[in-house]
């Protein structure tokens, strides 16, 4: 691949969201309230759960996923994203209809952890072009996106591009189903 100001490292598809994290002694019940230990939030979906190491690594990643709100968890997210300099945020899109998918994580003293999400199934999605996924060395998709017909078709389409190129050593690539380490 040729070196263009556009390329990336790294194009991470997927889920943008904020998890919101709780830490209880246990989980309430009816007639039974409990007091949180501690509360915050974090970055989460698996398109940011991978970019964000990755660029502070020293790659240069590009995030395309669902769209976000204008709301605080949405602002959150752009601010987390703006102290990477290394993630291309140029396909998160923002729109004031939107609510910003978010998880809610409880987890008790002995380390369970129960969530609750909120807006996924609601938001829309960036669709991933060929272009996008051609400006990345390597293309990360989080599989609960990747379920979906439409993206499954591109992936596959792209993957039978890409799996006929020659690798440095010369080589095809093999399929990842396949391939043995």
């Amino acid at each position: 691949m040729t070196a263009t100001p556009d390329a990336v490292d790294v194009v991470c598809y997927g889920t943008i969201s904020v998890d919101n994290v709780t830490y209880l002694p246990y989980l309430p019940s009816p007639r039974r309230d409990v007091l949180a230990h501690d509360e915050y939030d974090e970055v989460g979906g698996e398109a940011l759960r991978v970019a964000i190491p990755l660029a502070a690594w020293g790659l240069r990643v590009l995030v395309v996923g669902n769209w976000i709100g204008t709301d605080r968890k949405a602002e959150f997210i752009l601010q987390e994203l703006a102290r990477c300099p290394a993630i291309d945020t140029r396909y998160i899109q923002q729109h004031p209809n939107v609510s910003t998918p978010f998880t809610r994580t409880l987890v008790t003293a002995d380390g369970e952890r129960s969530r609750i999400a909120y807006h996924f199934d609601q938001v829309p999605k960036v669709e991933l072009t060929p272009d996008m996924m051609g400006r990345g060395q390597i293309l990360s998709v989080d599989a609960y996106v990747a379920a979906n017909v439409t993206e499954r078709r591109l992936l596959r389409a792209v993957w039978a591009r890409w799996s006929s190129r020659p690798t440095p050593s010369g080589r095809s690539i093999r399929s990842p189903v396949s391939a043995t380490c």
